[in-house]
C-alpha cells in the first residue's frame, strides 16, 4: 500500500482488517506525539539534526515541556517513556507477527 502519510496508512490498514482498532489507535497516538516532540526539539535545539532529548533536569527540558503544552518536566518525562514503550511494543509485535507468517527470524 502506498499513501502519502503515516496516519492515512494506519487508517487504511485498520479499514482493511490488517490491524485491529486498538493497535491502530495506539500507533496513531504514539506517532503524533513523537512528531510533535521532534518538531519541538527543532525549536528548542535550533537545529533540525539534533534530536537528542535534553536531560530531564535541564532548562531545555523544561522549555521543551512548555513548548509541548505539558504542565511540568515530570509529566513530559513520563509521556516520553510511555509513548516510546508503546512504540517498542508495536514494533516488536509487528516484527514477530511478520516473522511468524513469513518463516523469517525476527530482526
Amino acid at each position: 500500500m502506498r499513501v502519502p502519510g503515516t496516519t492515512e496508512a494506519l487508517d487504511r490498514l485498520e479499514q482493511g482488517g490488517h490491524i485491529d482498532g486498538a493497535v491502530a489507535e495506539s500507533a496513531r497516538v504514539a506517532y503524533l506525539f513523537l512528531r510533535r516532540l521532534i518538531d519541538a526539539l527543532h525549536v528548542v535545539r535550533g537545529n533540525a539534526r539534533d534530536l537528542a532529548v535534553p536531560p530531564s533536569n535541564s532548562r531545555e527540558f523544561v522549555y521543551l515541556a512548555r513548548r509541548l503544552e505539558i504542565e511540568d518536566a515530570g509529566e513530559l518525562q513520563a509521556t516520553i517513556e510511555s509513548q516510546m514503550a508503546a512504540s517498542r511494543r508495536l514494533w516488536t509485535s509487528a516484527v514477530t507477527s511478520h516473522a511468524s507468517r513469513s518463516g523469517e527470524p525476527p530482526r
